[in-house]
């Protein structure tokens, strides 16, 4: 039977630093990840339940944070556009 030491804490964020270091994806994988994710809310859009309920609009606006340093025009049109929805649907549902 073997005794380990507890790991220091400064220890454990040293180790912590080099395994993000090691796993830090790309520039390049960040690009492929935040363009299938443009693709994947855009099919998302076309589904009728989740265009008419405004919680999984806000989902995905949330979901936009992710890629806060990524932006184009093409994002800018979809947030745009899924929050004027999200208004539209809120109004409707206070009148």
């Amino acid at each position: 039977m073997s005794f380990q030491q507890p790991t220091s804490g400064s220890k454990r964020k040293k180790i912590s630093w080099n395994f993000y270091t090691f796993w830090k994806p790309s520039e390049a994988e960040e690009k492929t990840r935040y363009h299938q994710f443009l693709k994947d809310v855009v099919s998302a859009l076309n589904k009728q339940e989740i265009w008419d309920n405004p919680h999984h609009l806000l989902h995905i606006l949330l979901q936009f944070q992710q890629f806060s340093k990524e932006h184009n025009d093409y994002s800018q049109l979809l947030t745009t556009l899924i929050s004027h929805r999200v208004t539209v649907l809120l109004t409707n549902e206070w009148v």
